[in-house]
C-alpha cells in the first residue's frame, strides 16, 4: 500500500496486482500515468487505486506487509495524523510496517485538517505517543530527506533490530538474515512485497 504520489518509483518492482494506492486527487493520478509511468506500466502491473483521503475504504479483509507514505504527514493535523496511523495499522500484517516522513520541530502543529500547501511540524515525542496509541512502535530511520525525517512504524511482530545501528537497505536486510525464511527464487520473484492474506 502507499499514499503518495511517490508510487511511481515503487511500480517497476512489485508483482502484478499486489499493491493499492490511497490518494484523494484522481487527476494526480491520471497525471502521473500520463506523464511518469505511462499506461503500459499500469496495465502490465495492474495497480488498484483508491479516490480518497484516508484508509477506510480499504476492505476488512486487506492486510499488508509494508505501507508507505511520503510527504503526507507533513500536511495533516493531529486528528488526520492519529487518523491515519490507526487506519494504517488495522490493515498492516502483525509482522508489517509502514515507513513515513513526517517533519520534525520544536512545537506540534495545533491546527486540523489538511494543510496545503503549508508544511505542517510535530515534535518526536507527540510521534512516538501517537504511533504508540496506534499500537506501533515508532523508531526514526537514518535515511536523508531534504527537508522531512523518514520514520519506522511498526507493528507489534516486525523485526527491526536489522535497523539498530546502520542505514536501511537491500543489503543491509538480506545481511541481517532477517529474510532467511525467503528462498532467494522467493526473492526475484518479489514474494516479499506480496500483501498477507490476512491476520
Amino acid at each position: 500500500m502507499w499514499l503518495s504520489a511517490q508510487w511511481r518509483l515503487l511500480i517497476p518492482y512489485l508483482n502484478k496486482g499486489n499493491y493499492v494506492g490511497i490518494e484523494p486527487n484522481e487527476w494526480l493520478v491520471k497525471e502521473g500515468i500520463a506523464r511518469e509511468v505511462g499506461e503500459d506500466q499500469i496495465r502490465i502491473k495492474e495497480p488498484r487505486f483508491l479516490y480518497a483521503d484516508s484508509a477506510a475504504n480499504l476492505g476488512d479483509d486487506e492486510v499488508f506487509d509494508f505501507a508507505v507514505a511520503q510527504s503526507i504527514f507533513s500536511h495533516c493535523g493531529r486528528d488526520l495524523l492519529e487518523q491515519w496511523l490507526k487506519e494504517v495499522s488495522a490493515h498492516l500484517s502483525d509482522s508489517g510496517a509502514l515507513v513515513a516522513t513526517f517533519i520534525g520541530g520544536a512545537v506540534d502543529f495545533v491546527g486540523s485538517g489538511w494543510v496545503y500547501p503549508g508544511c505542517v511540524t510535530f515534535r518526536l515525542e507527540t510521534m512516538l505517543q501517537m504511533s504508540m496509541s496506534a499500537g506501533l512502535r515508532f523508531r526514526l530511520l537514518d535515511w536523508r530527506h531534504p527537508r522531512q525525517h523518514w520514520a519506522l512504524f511498526a507493528a507489534p511482530g516486525f523485526e527491526d533490530s536489522w535497523l539498530a545501528e546502520k542505514t536501511p537497505s537491500w543489503n543491509t536486510a538480506v545481511d541481517s538474515g532477517v529474510w532467511n525464511s525467503l528462498s532467494p527464487a522467493d526473492l526475484l520473484s518479489g514474494l516479499a512485497s506480496k500483501p498477507s492474506p490476512g491476520r
